[in-house]
């Protein structure tokens, strides 16, 4: 909205004495100061038609408050994305991910270094680290991984009914402390808060991004239930 517009609001209101009016449109509705400027009893043409200018200039107005048009509505985002952040051991999913936890690969760099092959029931999982993890820190990812083959059926029957025919997995660290699997079979792990391990936590990260990458599942209750089932069996 204009200076000139809010300058010709001002002018309207004070020629026509609708200060009040003005007050009671903030307080409710373009509709309600419409009735309440009809209750003075002047129907001249006049009033009418200040009305109608006032109530384009309210409009004015408010999109220039709300940063939209008049006759515009918002559309609720639905963001792609498997991600979980980690602080400390705690583990806490992300709301709002769509349908299959797809993400970029910039945000899952390849695995570079440290590399270590597993099959697990013929297909080959790759993990490495990507530049900011140890040997050591790689070599408990992956036998991690391997002990939830080896324990858990939940886990177990992800990777074999899984679409994909092999898995990347990269370890790392990354300053927004959040880990991403993505439907190519493709996930990192970030160790930057949560050791890799055996612990429930630990076991826990890695059942939510591989079912991300694994049978593309999306955030919401079934992914809680994997994510607990999977820590539980192993």
């Amino acid at each position: 909205m204009s200076i000139n517009d809010i300058n010709r609001l001002d002018n309207l209101a004070n020629d026509y004495e609708t200060s009040k009016h003005l007050k009671t449109a903030e307080s409710s509705s373009v509709h309600a100061f419409n009735n309440a400027m009809q209750d003075d009893n002047n129907p001249s043409s006049d009033l009418e038609s200040l009305i109608a200018q006032i109530t384009e200039l309210l409009q004015k107005l408010m999109a220039a408050i709300t940063g939209q048009s008049p006759s515009s509505e918002q559309s609720a985002a639905n963001p792609q994305g498997g991600s979980i952040p980690t602080s400390g051991n705690a583990v806490s999913p992300v709301t709002g991910s769509g349908a299959g936890g797809s993400a970029g690969s910039d945000l899952i760099p390849k695995p570079t270094e440290h590399l270590q092959t597993l099959n697990l029931g013929g297909k080959n999982v790759v993990v490495g680290g990507d530049g900011t993890a140890s040997a050591a820190e790689v070599q408990a990812t992956a036998q991690s991984i391997q002990n939830l083959y080896a324990n858990s059926p939940t886990f177990k029957n992800m990777i074999d009914n899984s679409s994909d025919p092999d898995f990347d997995v990269s370890v790392g660290r990354r300053s927004d402390n959040t880990s991403w699997g993505n439907t190519e079979g493709r996930l990192f792990m970030n160790i930057n808060n949560i050791n890799p391990g055996n612990s429930d936590s630990f076991q826990s990260l890695l059942g939510h991004e591989f079912a991300h990458a694994s049978i593309d599942l999306g955030h919401g209750s079934q992914m809680e239930q994997i994510e607990s089932a999977i820590a539980r069996e192993a």
